[in-house]
């Protein structure tokens, strides 16, 4: 019997960043329940396991496995989170990502389950208005179904007597193979010298996929007991900013990086807020930081 992690939707963008954090930090035993493939191969250190949400064996093996630790950390990443996706079929959507989570949550109410994080987003906020940077006291208010089921996955959440982070924008390239960020396809094209159109009209206080990482795994070796809280960096970047840092960082031309709006690229069907902004006052005091910015 000993402490562990376990990271559900580990082979996600985050998912895989806070795993290489672990690994790169300590020696704590991981067990990563992947939707699709293993981000890291197993070893002495690292189990991983096909997990599917929607699958109650899934579901049953996923805590037959934990049951044999103490201590468990759990860092909840799974989700049907693409808003266009969620439209086309919400019910479904739904269906995962609150009746099969909260199924989750009651495989494992038995268990000794040290700490469990949530990842929300900064979507069940809604939009800013006049530069308003909402904080973990603030009434949510989404304007997509997107928000509105991750702000029901955080009631089950609390319920269960657990807690949530709400991320804002998170970026980097994917450590992944099962799927490319957009900065992967940023790094693609300006590197073979072709011009790739960014968002000028999409903002937030976007943080590094690393950075993230760091925190999230700094929280979990606190004794704090807020329940909501806000991770994002200082200040607000579009996307296109995102992108000059990023061709900055790496040493490419960022003259080919081509300013649009998402009126003239036409990139979604279901709406999206322009500018949704998060005070991060409270992580920062909770871990002391003096300031959070968006390096890559």
């Amino acid at each position: 019997m000993r402490g562990i992690f376990c990271v559900v939707g580990a082979d996600g963008f985050l998912g895989s960043y806070f795993i290489r954090h672990i690994m790169q930090n300590s020696d704590e035993k991981i067990i990563a329940l992947n939707h699709k493939e293993a981000a890291f191969p197993d070893s002495e250190q690292l189990t991983n396991m096909i997990f599917e949400l929607s699958d109650e064996e899934s579901i049953k093996k996923a805590a037959a496995l934990l049951s044999g630790f103490r201590d468990i950390r759990i860092l909840f990443l799974a989700s049907v989170h693409n808003p266009d996706i969620i439209k086309k079929d919400p019910d479904n959507a739904l269906y995962i990502n609150t009746v099969c989570y909260n199924r989750f949550l009651e495989s494992i109410k038995d268990l000794d389950i040290k700490k469990l994080y949530y990842a929300s987003s900064d979507t069940v906020y809604g939009e800013s208005i006049d530069g308003y940077s909402f904080t973990e006291k603030d009434t949510p208010a989404p304007v997509n179904i997107y928000g509105e089921q991750k702000l029901g996955a955080e009631k089950i959440t609390l319920k269960h007597g657990f807690s949530v982070i709400r991320y804002s924008a998170l970026c980097g390239v994917s450590l992944t193979s099962r799927k490319n960020h957009f900065c992967d396809m940023v790094v693609n094209s300006v590197s073979e010298g072709k011009e790739f159109f960014l968002l000028t009209d999409w903002r937030r206080p976007a943080l590094s996929y690393k950075d993230a990482a760091d925190i999230t795994y700094r929280l979990f070796g606190t004794d704090i007991e807020e329940k909501i809280i806000n991770i994002c960096s200082d200040r607000i970047y579009s996307k296109y900013e995102i992108g000059i840092k990023l061709c900055e960082h790496g040493n490419f031309n960022k003259q080919l990086l081509i300013p649009a709006t998402k009126e003239e690229l036409g990139v979604f069907t279901e709406k999206r807020a322009d500018d949704i902004y998060m005070d991060n006052s409270l992580i920062k005091s909770l871990l002391r930081i003096d300031s959070l910015e968006l390096k890559f």
